[in-house]
Parts: C-alpha cells; structure tokens; sequence
C-alpha cells in the first residue's frame, strides 16, 4: 500500500512524501514542496494571517456550532486571530450552519475533507 505523508519545512514549505506501508519519509520519497507563497496564491494573496484568521473564525464558529458556551469559548482565548478587535468576534445570524456553508463555499478550492 502506498501512504502519502505531508510535513513542513520552514525555509521550504509543505512537503510530499509517498512512501510504502512501513518505511519512513526519506529523501527519496520526497515528490514536491509547495512553499507558502503558493499555497496562499489561491486565497488571493499571500498574506499568512488572512488565512490564521480565517481558520480560527472557522474553528471558533465550529466550536460555538456543536454547544460550547460562548463566554468560556472566550475568556480562555483559544482562538485569539478570530477576534475582529472593536467589533469583537464573529456575529453570525440564527443558522451557524448557514455561516459554515458560506465559508466553506467561498473557500472551497482550498478545503479537502478528511476523516480519521
């Protein structure tokens, strides 16, 4: 079986390994590196906090979605970037589901969905 294994350098970028079941990433199983400017390329721009921000707006509505309490979500400031400073964090309309699909859709060129 063949297993594809994806690590980051921080001079390099994202990096591809495909490796057989068992064997380690080497070297050899190296197929590419994407640096960080190209990733952010199909966001519109290559500015790395948009996309921290936008991650954590994700993963604070996701929280407050599945039952969080919203005050506990945050004074233990876990998603500091999703906080929009004067205007506080994200307000959203009745449907948390709506808001989700909405970003989702606006980013889904660079969404994959995974399960483990």
């Amino acid at each position: 079986m063949t297993t594809y294994l994806l690590t980051y350098d921080e001079r390099k970028g994202l990096q591809v390994h495909e490796t057989k079941t068992g064997e380690k990433e080497s070297p050899t199983s190296l197929k590419g590196t994407v640096s960080i400017p190209e990733l952010l390329k199909g966001l519109g721009g290559d500015d790395d906090n948009r996309v921290i921000k936008t991650q954590q707006q994700i993963n604070y509505l996701d929280c407050i979605k599945d039952g969080t309490n919203v005050a506990t979500l945050q004074q233990l400031e876990i998603f500091p970037d999703a906080n929009e400073g004067p205007s506080g964090y994200p307000s959203y309309p009745n449907s948390l589901h709506k808001v989700e699909k909405d970003i989702i859709d606006a980013h889904s060129e660079q969404i994959e969905t995974a399960y483990w």
